[in-house]
């Protein structure tokens, strides 16, 4: 019986980075045991990705707590 994991889908990205980057993603790589400046790559964008959601996420929370519903819909719709 085969238990290996179907393999995924990828694209080819190829990509410039300036000597200073590609040094401290060299440095995250070893410093958290990445097998591959690939892994560290995607780990970086995933994570930077994630950031980004939860930051929009925080600031939609705070409006929808800060500004009552009508004055939203007023915003949104126009004042009659």
């Amino acid at each position: 019986m085969n238990h290996d994991k179907p393999k995924q889908r990828v694209k080819t990205l190829s990509i410039r980075i300036p000597e200073a980057l590609y040094l401290t993603v060299s440095q995250y790589a070893i410093d958290n045991d990445m097998p591959s400046m690939n892994a560290a790559i995607i780990s970086l964008i995933t994570n930077g990705l994630h950031a980004v959601s939860s930051k929009d996420d925080t600031i939609t929370q705070f409006i929808l707590e800060l500004i009552p519903r009508e004055k939203l819909e007023e915003l949104i719709n126009g004042k009659d």
